[in-house]
């Protein structure tokens, strides 16, 4: 095992642990949740840098900036848009990766993809400026870890598939999970 996957492993079960943190722990607080964020979405970024799977580092770079930034005391009073942007986004993905399946089957897995870097994106960016309520939250992280998968399959991105696997059971566990609170001290 290398040190990038190993590195990749780690980033893994540290964003396993933390989004766990934050699905079943009710008492939840803001500045673990990001720090562990913004840790584990740099070691993503670098060993999936390292084997060229670029969904994951984007989705892992605009984290890691994220966490970063609310780490520092900035503030998201800028975003102005709201989660409808979401499913317009995703389905502007969509509309183009269809007509792809017909003649190139790998185009349309990469750009189902890129819906997932958009969905986990703009979702992280929502919840992080309090646009998005904890419940659609893991309702989108489901989305966005499922139709990763066939994607991080073709890299062999070992780590970051096995994390999406586990995100999507704990997104949809936390979504159904009735005695999550909304807003977290």
């Amino acid at each position: 095992m290398t040190g990038f996957e190993l590195l990749g492993w780690f980033g893994t079960l540290l964003y396993l642990a933390n989004y766990a943190y934050l699905a079943f722990y009710p008492r939840w607080h803001r500045p673990v949740y990001f720090s562990a964020n913004g840790v584990a979405a740099l070691s993503l970024v670098v060993s999936s840098a390292a084997i060229a799977s670029w969904q994951a580092v984007g989705i892992n770079f605009f984290w890691a900036a994220i966490s970063v930034w609310l780490l520092i005391g900035g503030s998201f009073r800028f975003v102005r848009v709201g989660p409808s942007v979401l499913t317009v986004g995703v389905g502007l993905c969509w509309v183009a990766a269809l007509p792809a399946l017909f003649w190139q089957w790998q185009l349309a897995v990469a750009i189902i993809g890129w819906s997932s870097t958009f969905a986990f994106s703009a979702a992280y960016l929502l919840f992080a400026a309090r646009r998005l309520s904890i419940g659609p939250y893991h309702l989108w992280n489901a989305y966005a870890a499922f139709v990763l998968l066939p994607q991080l399959y073709l890299d062999t991105n070992w780590p970051v598939l096995a994390m999406e696997v586990c995100w999507f059971a704990i997104s949809l566990s936390a979504r159904f999970n009735l005695h999550q609170p909304d807003e977290p001290r």
